[in-house]
Formats: structure tokens, C-alpha cells, sequence
């Protein structure tokens, strides 16, 4: 953060040793006023660029509100600030807070000098005065030094033109021819606006002297008579154009004219270019619940390890063979034993109906008289029966030891809609 400093003032605070007391205000880049105690050196400097210091003194500046008001040459024991140096007039001052770079530009120092160089003036002779009027010098002069009754703040000064003392300002001199114009050089800060003087006796016109540089504005005075007003100066050239003001509102429509008589229908025009798509409009209420596409207590296979959201495994299918239910039979119901995990049944629990007719073999009628019995008996239609009656032996086993079928088969998840 860089300070700026706006100049203030700056004036005699004595005569010899000099004193000057300068006053200014300490802005920050953002136009802030800084509020701090600060270093800041103060140089005296014969050129507004370059130059040589002619005499500096760096002082610690409280600052309120960024403002600050100093004593330059206070160090009259040490560092004074002496004629010497205010005799190498045009001076510039510069400023510079440690820690910085010296502000610029520099502050021009125009009628200080004067002021500051007439509190010797009690040490000069009239005859040590270059180019002083034979008239002032002469002991026949009639002039009016004597009568002179100047306003506080003026100075007494030689007239050519009327060859007589007036009052004027301090500092100025008499008229000199025009010299040629010197170069531009940078705009100053405007000072304060100074006390209007009393007016002066009215001289007649001299040659106009070269421009001097702009000196600080001293502090206002006490406010002079107005004076007489000037004539006009001339109308200065036209400023640009405004810019244009804001539109009107719109005033009251017109009464609605008479309908007029309806012409004939023109011919249809070409089609006129797609336009953009709108925007999408809000979303429509939710519209009635449809019916469901699978009712439940559907059963389906899935080639998944899971059922899906929404249905359940039909457990009882599982190892079974699943057939349509025949007129007035009972749903759901599970028959014979489900196979295994890839269980391969050969062939399914069955048996065999087989009649043994079995034979017998004749033999001769023979009577046992010891046990009383015979082998053959002699039926009364003739013949014999039941002689040694042998079966033949035949046997058929079961097939199979779980009741089921061997149909070949691919295994998936049966699952039923909730």
C-alpha cells in the first residue's frame, strides 16, 4: 500500500533560521485516509526531475484522517534550513515515507522564496540594489512612498509605467517585456483559493512579463471587496452530445377506428421457418393405475439362482414334473417322491402280476398201511389228482426302490407371482 499525499499548505512559520510549516493528507491507493504514525523524509530539490537535494529532514508524522501538518527546519541547531538554500529558487519538494519509493511529482515551491529571502531585508542598503529608477534614487524625487496606504498583506512596488510607487502583492515585480514561451510543464495540485486583495491604484497598461511558476496557495484571508464585474469572455466551444434520454411511456391508446369491409383471403404464403423448441411444461397429474400384466398366482421357470422382485419359489415344485390338473382334481397336489440334484433315476418303483400254474405227475395208486395213507386219490369221475403236486419255481421281483420316473430332464427355478 502506497500512500498519496495531497499537498496542503505550505508556509513561513518564521523568518531567519526559516521555518516552513507544510501541511498535507496521506491517501492509500484505494483513496483510504491512513491512520498511523509514519517516517517521512522531506527534500528540498532544485529540478521537478532529477536534480540536486539542496536540503532534507526526515521527521515521524501522526496522521488523523490522513491528515498531517509539520515544521520543516524546527533542527535549527542541527539540520537549519538556511537562506543559503532557498536563494537557489525554483525549488520542488519532494516527499518520501521509509520503506517507500519518493512520491511524485514533485510539490513546486514558487512564492516562499520571496518571503522567506525578505526577512534579510533589514541588512540591505539602497545602493547594494541593482537596477533601481534614477527617479527612487534621486534626492528631488516627488514620490509617494509616504502616502501609500497599502491593505495588510501588500507591498509596496515601482511602477514604470506611471514611474511611481504602488502597493502590490508580495512578490510581485515590475512588468518586463514577453519572453519567449518556455515549455509545459506538469499540472500542479489547485491549491486553496487565497484572500481577495484590496484594490489596488489602477496603472496603466505595461508589457506582459514571462509566466512565472505557480506557487502554493496561501491560507484564505479575510474576505475583500468585491470588485467590479468583468466583461464576458467567450462562448466556449459545444460539448458532445448527450447521450439519449430514457423512452417515454406509452401514451393512451386511440379510439378504435370502424371495421372495414373484409377483403378477399390471399394466397398461403410459404411455410415460415421451424421456431425453437420451447421450453417443457410442468409435469402432467399422475394419471389411474393400470392393470397389472402378470396376476398373481402365476407360475413361471427362470433361469436365474433367485426368484425376482415380486415372486416367490414354488417349493413344492421342486424335483417334480409339472402336469396340467385333470377335470375335478386337486390343485397343487404332489405325487411320488421329487428327485434329487441331478439325481439320474434309472427306472421307477414297479411290480409284476404272475400266475404259477404249477404241474403235477401221475403215479401208480399205492396204500400205505402203516401211516394210513395213500399218495394218489381215485376221483369218482375217473382218474387220479393230486398225486405229488411240485410248483414250478418261477419268482418276479419288483423293479426299482423309489417310485418315480427316469424321463431325462433340465433343472430351473419355478417361482409363483405374489
Amino acid at each position: 500500500m502506497m500512500p498519496i499525499a495531497l499537498p496542503w499548505l505550505l508556509g513561513v512559520a518564521q523568518a531567519a533560521p526559516m521555518q516552513f510549516t507544510h501541511q498535507g493528507r496521506l491517501l492509500d491507493t484505494e483513496g483510504v485516509p491512513v491512520e498511523a504514525d509514519l517516517e517521512v523524509t522531506f527534500r528540498l530539490i532544485d529540478a521537478d526531475t532529477g536534480g540536486e537535494i539542496v536540503w532534507e529532514e526526515s521527521l515521524t508524522v501522526g496522521l488523523n484522517n490522513g491528515f498531517f501538518s509539520v515544521v520543516l527546519g524546527a533542527d535549527e541547531a542541527d539540520n537549519p534550513l538556511d537562506i543559503e538554500a532557498l536563494e537557489r529558487w525554483p525549488l520542488w519538494l519532494e516527499l518520501q515515507i521509509a520503506g517507500g519509493d519518493p512520491m511524485s511529482p514533485r510539490q513546486a515551491i514558487g512564492s516562499v522564496p520571496y518571503a522567506a529571502i525578505s526577512g534579510i531585508a533589514e541588512e540591505v542598503h539602497w545602493l547594494d540594489i541593482a537596477e533601481v529608477p534614477e527617479t527612487v534614487l534621486s534626492p528631488t524625487d516627488a514620490d509617494s512612498l509616504g502616502a501609500l496606504g497599502c491593505t495588510d498583506g501588500q507591498v509596496a512596488g515601482w511602477s514604470e509605467a506611471t514611474a511611481s510607487w504602488i502597493c502590490t502583492e508580495p512578490g510581485a515585480g515590475p512588468e518586463g517585456p514577453m519572453g519567449p514561451a518556455g515549455e509545459d510543464g506538469s499540472d500542479g495540485a489547485t491549491g486553496a483559493t487565497g484572500p481577495t486583495g484590496a484594490d489596488g491604484a489602477d496603472g496603466s497598461d505595461g508589457s506582459t512579463g514571462p509566466t512565472g511558476s505557480t506557487g502554493l496557495t496561501g491560507p484564505s484571508g479575510a474576505d475583500g471587496s468585491t470588485g467590479p464585474i468583468g466583461p464576458p469572455g467567450p462562448t466556449g466551444p459545444s460539448g458532445d452530445d448527450g447521450s439519449d434520454g430514457a423512452t417515454g411511456a406509452t401514451g393512451p391508446t386511440g379510439p378504435s377506428g370502424s371495421v372495414g369491409s373484409t377483403g378477399p383471403i390471399g394466397s398461403t404464403g410459404p411455410t415460415g421457418p421451424t421456431g425453437s423448441e420451447g421450453s417443457t411444461g410442468p409435469l402432467g397429474p399422475t394419471g389411474p393405475s393400470g392393470s397389472t400384466g402378470i396376476p398373481s398366482g402365476a407360475v413361471m421357470f427362470f433361469n436365474l439362482s433367485s426368484c425376482p422382485s415380486e415372486w416367490s419359489e414354488l417349493t413344492a415344485a421342486r424335483g417334480r414334473v409339472l402336469v396340467g390338473l385333470p377335470s375335478a382334481g386337486s390343485l397343487a397336489a404332489t405325487v411320488g417322491t421329487e428327485l434329487s440334484d441331478e439325481e439320474n433315476r434309472s427306472v421307477g418303483q414297479h411290480g409284476h402280476d404272475v400266475t404259477d400254474p404249477g404241474h403235477v405227475h401221475p403215479a401208480p395208486k399205492v396204500y400205505d398201511p402203516v401211516g394210513g395213507s395213500t399218495t394218489a386219490v381215485w376221483q369218482s369221475s375217473g382218474g387220479w389228482s393230486g398225486i405229488n403236486p411240485t410248483p414250478t419255481g418261477v419268482t418276479v421281483d419288483d423293479g426299482g426302490t423309489v417310485a418315480g420316473t427316469n424321463a431325462p430332464y433340465i433343472q430351473f427355478m419355478i417361482c409363483q407371482k405374489d
